[in-house]
């Protein structure tokens, strides 16, 4: 079902579009800002939403969390999948201190973590154990990518697409997507 929305004038980005978030539907939705460009995942970080944003490139995350308007708002969870089980335990305690920053500091905070594709279900494991998955929204940037990385890391593709499939609101994010015709046959 395609429902186009109509980017009021004069907004040039998303993020400058206070009303966009009432506007998208829930559940598992494609959203294609080529038209507005920039802005989206800025305005997914900070609405006043509980926010897993997820991306196929760890340098995309990185530059949003080291960004001056994100600086100490958001959690970086870093897969430690190679480096040991000591390691990535040692990841998800960061995960869980931030979230109970999040509910008990003097000015509580709206989560919004920032995780690679292959480290999301850590993520979703995390938020499972605290009973919280339900609340929170899924934005997968660059979607596009989840077509091109499949011929090199299909196990990868799969496993994030079945992590993804746990959360309940989804929005698949591209500036790129691929033609509607290869669209319209997903699920």
């Amino acid at each position: 079902k395609k429902q186009i929305i109509a980017v009021p004038s004069p907004i040039r980005k998303l993020s400058e579009w206070t009303d966009f978030l009432n506007n998208i539907p829930s559940g598992k939705v494609i959203v294609n800002k080529k038209i507005t460009g920039c802005g989206a995942t800025t305005l997914f970080l900070k609405a006043k939403i509980p926010l897993i944003l997820c991306a196929h490139r760890s340098n995309l995350l990185s530059c949003k969390a080291n960004a001056d308007f994100h600086k100490n708002e958001v959690h970086l969870f870093k897969d430690a999948d190679d480096m040991g089980t000591d390691a990535l335990a040692k990841n998800m305690s960061k995960l869980h201190d931030y979230l109970n920053m999040c509910d008990n500091s003097f000015k509580p905070m709206c989560p919004k973590i920032l995780v690679t594709a292959d480290s999301l279900h850590h993520v979703i494991d995390v938020l499972e154990t605290r009973k919280e998955l339900d609340k929170y929204n899924a934005v997968s940037d660059e979607m596009q990518c989840i077509f091109t990385d499949a011929a090199f890391k299909g196990d990868t593709v799969l496993n994030y697409l079945q992590s993804l499939g746990r959360i309940n609101n989804v929005i698949f994010l591209s500036a790129t997507p691929y033609l509607e015709n290869y669209l319209d046959e997903i699920p």
